[in-house]
Parts: structure tokens; sequence; C-alpha cells
């Protein structure tokens, strides 16, 4: 047998794995804390992530957000009550709400900085290189809700970054982030593998940590990119299912 039959025959017998999808599972924990007169105990939750051929799913207890790049959409599911919107990318949020809670978001938009460390570590068997970022609300001449976080990214990914970035950019949009800070973000270079951030309710620091504890290539089961069965269609987000 001649060596490229038999590349032939190997690449038969043993099928690459490119055409897999990649799963990844983060886990988050946040701690308890004492606000508005009870106290609100610690939190345990999943983020999946589904990353395939120019399409994506994000998926957390509230809500599915489903970005098909090659479609040129974006759907997003409220997990709690069943429904679910279906917009054209770019994502504009000025066609995703009504006028009057069009007008809340930008009231209560979210400014923040990103700031790339020298810091670097291993997680598994993937370099990461840490960012921090800090996000808060300008209201009333002063700062409300603020957040500051410290991430580790990594390059090492078995999918392509940059499209996954674009996709990702769209969903991002939901966050309600200035221009400016959107920007900032685009310029994180890596897939987010921990973080730490701590947020401050009625001037109580609360901290969250999360990490990826799966990422691997896998075949995505009957319906991963796809609305939910049961689901209503409706025209209009509300401000209530972006709190999912």
């Amino acid at each position: 047998m001649s060596w490229k039959v038999a590349i032939i025959v190997a690449a038969l017998v043993f099928p690459v794995c490119a055409g897999a999808d990649v799963y990844v599972r983060r886990e988050a924990h946040t701690d308890g804390y004492y606000a508005g007169g009870s106290m609100n105990p610690p939190d345990d939750s999943v983020v999946e992530i589904w990353i395939g051929d120019k399409r994506m799913a994000y998926v957390n207890p509230g809500m599915k957000v489903v970005v098909d790049a090659e479609k040129k959409t974006l759907v997003f599911v409220n997990r709690r009550d069943n429904t679910y919107v279906k917009t054209a990318l770019p994502l504009d949020l000025a066609s995703l709400f009504s006028e009057e809670e069009l007008g809340t978001l930008q009231v209560y938009k979210r400014a923040g900085s990103v700031k790339k460390t020298e810091a670097g570590k291993k997680i598994g068997k993937r370099d990461c290189t840490a960012y921090q970022t800090r996000d808060w609300i300008d209201f009333e001449g002063g700062r409300v809700a603020e957040r500051s976080a410290e991430i580790w990214v990594t390059t090492d990914v078995p999918f392509d970054l940059k499209a996954f970035d674009t996709m990702y950019a769209n969903m991002r949009k939901l966050g309600n982030f200035s221009d400016d800070y959107m920007e900032q973000l685009s310029l994180i270079r890596g897939f987010e593998m921990a973080g730490e951030q701590t947020s401050f309710n009625e001037s109580v620091a609360v901290t969250t940590t999360s990490s990826v504890v799966e990422l691997t290539e896998k075949d995505p089961a009957p319906g991963t990119y796809s609305v939910p069965d049961g689901c209503t269609e409706k025209e209009l987000l509300t401000l209530q299912d972006l709190r999912n």
C-alpha cells in the first residue's frame, strides 16, 4: 500500500474531530451577604456555552441566547416564562425595547475601563493572562452599581477565537454598556477561563468567583441552537428579561 493510499484509509477509519463543536461549562459561586434588612444566602450557578461553525449558544438558568453569524440572527429566550425574541444582526437595542424602556436603558448605561496586566499563570494546561475590569453607572453626579473584576483568559482554545469574539460582541450589547466600554472590552484577547468579581449592593461588597470546569469538543444535542419547544415568540424584550 502506498503512503498516499494509507493516509486516505486512515482518514476514513479515524475521522478527525474538526467538525465537532466545543462545549464549555462554567461554574460560579456568589458569597452570601446581608443587605436590605435580610440575609441573602450563597448562590451557585452554571453557564453552558456551545461554540460551533458560525454559531454559538449561551445558556444560564434564566436565559438562552443563540447567535447565528451565517443567518445574521440573534434569539433571546427567557427560560423562566418560556418566551423569546428574534432579531437581526448586528444587534440594535433600539429595535428590541419599547421607547419607555429604551429611555431607562439610556439613563442607566454602564461605563467602564479595562486594563491588561503583566500577570500570567497556567489554568490546567493553558497559559492565561489577567485583565482587570471596572464598570459602573453614572447617576446624578456619582457612580452607582460599581463592579470590579479580574479575569484570566487564554488563546489556547480549539475554536476560531476571532469568530467567537465577533458573535459574543453582539450578545455583550445586551449588557447595556457604553460605546467606549464596549470598545475596551473588545481589546481583551482570549477566552475567559476564570474570574473573580466584586459588586456593591447597598455599599455591601459581594464576591462572585467563576471557573471553566469543562472545555471539550463534542457533538451538540438536537435543539442546542434552537428555541426550546413550548416557547412563545414576542415582539420586544423587557428589562425583566435582562435580569435573568
